[in-house]
C-alpha cells in the first residue's frame, strides 16, 4: 500500500480520534500532518534504537518537531503520542525515506539529519545504535556521508563540553 494513502487512512484518523476525544481541533494542513508524521517517524526510531527513550530525548523531540510549525494548544502533545504509538510497532523506513527524499530539499535533508542527531544526544550520550541509525538514514537521504560524519561530530564535541 502506498505510504500516503496509509498515512490518511490510518495516521490522520488516530490524530483526529485523539484530538476530537480530548475536544481539540487540529488546525494543521494536512500536507504539514504529514511531514511532520515523516520526519517524527525518523527521530522515534533514532530514540528507539538504544532500547530508552527517556524524558529528555522526549523533550528535545518534541522541540525539533514544534521547530517546523506553530502548533497550537495540545496539537503537538497528541502528533507526539500517534506517532510514538504507531512507530512502537515498526514501520518501513525505506517508504519514509524515499518519501522525503520527493517531497523536500537538499537543505532540509540536513536539517532532519540535524534534528535526529540532537535526539540522539539528547540524553547526554550518542550511542553507537543512533550513531549507526542516523548514518543508514542520511544514506538514504543522500546525504554525502562527509557532511553526516561533520554534523555528527559537531554533536559529539558539544556533547563532550557538558
Amino acid at each position: 500500500m502506498d505510504l500516503e494513502k496509509y498515512f490518511k487512512r490510518k495516521v490522520l484518523k488516530k490524530v483526529e480520534l485523539k484530538a476530537a476525544r480530548l475536544g481539540v481541533k487540529m488546525n494543521l494542513p494536512e500536507d504539514k500532518l504529514y511531514f511532520i508524521c515523516l520526519l517524527g517517524a525518523l527521530m522515534a526510531s533514532v530514540s528507539n534504537v538504544d532500547g530508552h527513550f527517556d524524558d529528555s530525548e522526549k523533550k528535545v523531540f518534541k522541540k525539533e518537531l514544534s521547530g517546523y510549525f506553530d502548533f497550537k494548544n495540545q496539537e503537538l502533545e497528541i502528533l507526539f503520542e500517534v506517532i510514538i504509538e504507531l512507530t512502537k510497532h515498526g514501520f518501513d523506513s525505506h517508504e519514509v525515506t524515499t518519501e522525503l527524499n520527493n517531497l523536500v530539499t537538499y537543505n532540509e535533508k540536513v536539517d532532519i539529519a540535524n534534528c535526529m542527531l540532537a535526539v540522539g544526544g539528547a540524553d547526554g550520550v550518542l550511542s553507537h545504535e543512533e550513531a549507526e541509525e542516523i548514518r543508514r538514514i542520511t544514506k538514504a537521504l543522500r546525504i554525502p556521508h562527509k557532511v553526516f560524519i561533520e554534523a555528527k561530530m559537531k554533536v559529539v564535541s558539544r556533547l563532550r563540553q557538558l
